[in-house]
């Protein structure tokens, strides 16, 4: 067994534990016990003690019983579920009367040994269905999850199930469906902060973990003095605060140096994860880089974490190891133990801002299980440029689910896929805004807000862009840092114009990454420079303004204010116009070249980026079931397939790449209708429209392509389809003037 000694409040809470599992033992049904323990409380060593204390309780030495460990999904170097099995196993020193397994001992003949504890993750059982659920290996068809869970059942073994994070992974009726299958005896439900708080059994406080010295006395913020030193004022955001997180983490040092204590404290930057974005600009990593460089801190000294490079990650958890500086996007989000990490920037994400709140966890814990007599040594430090709006709404929108960047979908057992013929389109085009857009723009501006002139009184040139960051902020309690951050103050600062230019920049990314598919174009790289520019001439050939100092922050404000933006409509309209415009000047080139390819529908594996997020789902052809997320129109056809009883499985087409189902417009251009939906006699192709999407020239040209594919190929049927007062409705022409209800 390791030698960890466990804190006076970890030895009365695994006891209480143990008296509320041994005295509700002998009732007939279902006990469910809440267990509610800070972030950074060693709730894991916990658990792993509990569990050899009621394998050892003297009042069961005659029961037969088995445990289950399941955890929510991980990062993307491990699943939590191995995470916590492995800390057992550390705690355990590898002998132990507890058997500790995984879903790699399951065989042909697995049952769930008495005293043994098997770890898995939710995501792998949590499918609807039955053969969703099933575990197999190639070959070996009777190797399934339920099959385990039944012959245990059968040696009349009692199963105590355990849910990690069950705030998350436990509140679904989907996941109570799951765990009536197992069937288990007592069900545990551990997490830092139970969504309903009533009847918690054992509960263990934040300051009880606190004055044990497991984790820092609070996380201190970005103060209002750290930008408002008008000496030096701020005129890159990004830079300040990397110098700002790079003086404290010095300071830190120094102060450990001169107590005698061996520690290294850790700098923990989180680079945004969507600068793919800016492929014709330097990438975020490499401008930190030169930056470190620049400040003085040695290459050996930076470690880098990213799915495709890893730098310097050996022992560097280690208290006194030399890297001063990590450089993450996802990998160390959840699972990471790092006790010497004390430090922590965070850039904000350039096309969906989602703050990273679990991330904080990171830098909770001490690095030596006790506090020091110097204060600053006792807390944790975190600086962003993440506003305080956006921290808000990544928590209330993307609670527990800002996962890993990409996840994997298999075609369901059962299912025949349809052997098709698709378009490799092989073109100069790259699917980007030409230099003529800002032709279309000014002319779709000047006509838009005709009666709005003159141009100048639509805006006001006066107003500074202000950011509203959290400052001043003295986290003590982890698990309520998003109720301490509604109720602080704002506080606005003052853009540079650097940092202007910057929001200026993202702003247009995000615009044409939220685009329509119809007028999106995908290459936002080579686009949203045009956009950009097409913006500035219409401000200084039209509305008279020469000085980007004076329009630039303009701009910026309007595009912000999205709901009453005077820019915003004229873009997308400027965007559905040059669709057409843009086609066009393609097909002049003349140098289009087009083959076909087999391929089968539905695909045997699809990936997905982390745009995309599961649904539950019975029909859908890929198990797990993975869809675009914020897609409204997507869901309601969705509902209305998993509803209708004709249907037998349905599947979502991708919308660019020659791995997915395409079919030839006449303009020379590929189109991708969005679903194959299989009923009892027929395969149908659907594009499923939405609001202007559903009218136009470009939607006819797709229309007109679609029925020209199902006149070709007779054993098919399709069309398009919209949602019109609630009822779905099927286009009788390629004009999508005339509109009937539709039916399989």
């Amino acid at each position: 067994m390791k030698n960890t000694i466990l804190k006076p409040f970890q030895i009365d809470a695994i006891e209480r534990l143990k008296k509320d599992v041994l005295h509700r033992w002998d009732r007939d049904t279902r006990q469910d016990i809440k267990f509610q323990s800070p972030t950074g409380s060693g709730k894991t060593v916990m658990m792993a003690q509990f569990v050899r204390d009621l394998v050892n309780a003297p009042e069961l030495l005659n029961v037969d019983f088995a445990f289950l460990w399941v955890s929510i999904g991980g990062s993307s170097d491990g699943d939590l579920a191995s995470q916590s099995r492995n800390k057992f196993n550390e705690y355990y020193g590898g002998a132990s009367e507890v058997e500790v397994t995984g879903l790699d001992s399951l065989s042909r003949e697995k049952v769930l040994n008495q005293n043994e504890i098997l770890f898995f993750n939710w995501s792998k059982i949590k499918a609807r269905n039955k053969e969703g659920r099933k575990l197999r290996r190639e070959s070996e068809q009777e190797i399934t999850w339920d099959g385990m869970i039944q012959r245990t059942k059968a040696e009349n073994r009692s199963i105590i199930l355990i849910i990690d994070e069950a705030h998350t992974s436990s509140s679904t009726s989907l996941a109570e469906e799951e765990i009536r299958l197992i069937d288990p005896k007592i069900v545990m439900h551990i997490t830092a902060t139970h969504r309903n708080q009533s009847n918690i059994d054992v509960n263990i406080s934040h300051e009880d973990v606190v004055r044990a010295g497991l984790i820092k006395e609070s996380i201190k913020s970005q103060t209002r003095e750290d930008f408002t030193d008008r000496k030096r004022p701020v005129k890159d955001l990004d830079e300040h605060v990397l110098k700002l997180a790079i003086k404290q983490r010095a300071e830190i040092a120094g102060l450990y140096a001169k107590e005698g204590v061996d520690v290294n404290p850790l700098l923990m930057i989180q680079l945004p994860n969507d600068d793919r974005a800016n492929q014709e600009e330097e990438k975020k990593k490499d401008i930190v880089l030169k930056s470190l460089k620049d400040m003085g801190i040695h290459e050996n000294t930076i470690a880098i974490w990213l799915d495709n490079e890893k730098v310097n990650l050996g022992n560097i958890t280690i208290n006194n190891n030399g890297v001063d500086v990590l450089l993450f996007k996802q990998a160390p989000a959840t699972g990471w133990d790092c006790p010497r990490a004390q430090v922590l920037l965070m850039y904000r994400e350039t096309k969906d801002p989602v703050f990273q709140v679990q991330v904080l966890g990171r830098v909770l814990r001490m690095p030596e299980g006790r506090h020091h007599t110097k204060s600053k040594l006792n807390m944790s430090y975190l600086y962003t440029t993440y506003t305080k709006n956006e921290i808000i709404e990544s928590y209330d929108n993307y609670q527990g689910e800002n996962q890993a960047a990409i996840h994997h979908a298999f075609i369901k057992e059962g299912i025949d896929q349809i052997p098709l013929e698709t378009f490799v389109s092989q073109r100069t085009s790259y699917n980007d805004l030409g230099k003529t857009f800002q032709f279309t723009f000014i002319d779709v501006a000047n006509k838009m807000l005709e009666k709005k002139k003159p141009f100048q009184s639509c805006f006001d040139f006066g107003e500074d862009v202000d950011v509203d960051l959290i400052v001043d902020q003295d986290i003590r309690d982890y698990d309520k840092f998003i109720q301490d951050i509604k109720e602080a103050d704002s506080f606005g600062e003052k853009m540079s114009r650097n940092d202007v230019e910057k929001l200026y920049k993202k702003l247009c990314i995000e615009i044409l990454h939220k685009q329509e598919k119809e007028t999106k174009f995908k290459n936002i790289a080579r686009s949203y420079g045009k956009l950009k520019s097409a913006i500035n001439v219409w401000f200084e050939s039209y509305v008279g303004i020469k000085d980007k100092n004076k329009y630039y922050p303009c701009v910026v404000n309007d595009l912000s204010r999205k709901a009453n933006s005077i820019l915003l409509p004229v873009i997308n309209k400027a965007l559905e116009k040059y669709v057409s415009v843009r086609t066009k000047e393609e097909e002049e080139k003349d140098k289009r070249k087009m083959s076909k390819k087999d391929i089968s529908i539905p695909l045997s594996s699809v990936s997905y980026t982390s745009i995309y997020e599961e649904i539950e789902s019975e029909k859908c052809a890929l198990s797990p079931c993975y869809i675009n997320k914020g897609n409204q129109n997507e869901m309601d056809f969705i509902t209305y397939l998993e509803d209708n009883e004709s249907v037998k499985w349905w599947y979502k087409n991708g919308d660019n790449g020659s791995e997915h189902f395409s079919v030839r417009r006449h303009d020379g251009g590929l189109f991708f209708p969005d679903w194959f939906i299989k009923t009892e006699d027929d395969v149908w192709v659907i594009d499923t429209k939405g609001g202007f999407t559903a009218k136009g020239e470009s939607a006819q040209i797709r229309a007109q392509a679609l029925e020209k594919w199902l006149g070709e190929n007779k054993k098919f049927k399709g069309g398009f389809v919209k949602k019109e007062r609630g009822v779905w409705k099927i286009a009788q022409d390629i004009t999508l003037k005339k509109w009937s209800d539709f039916q399989f």
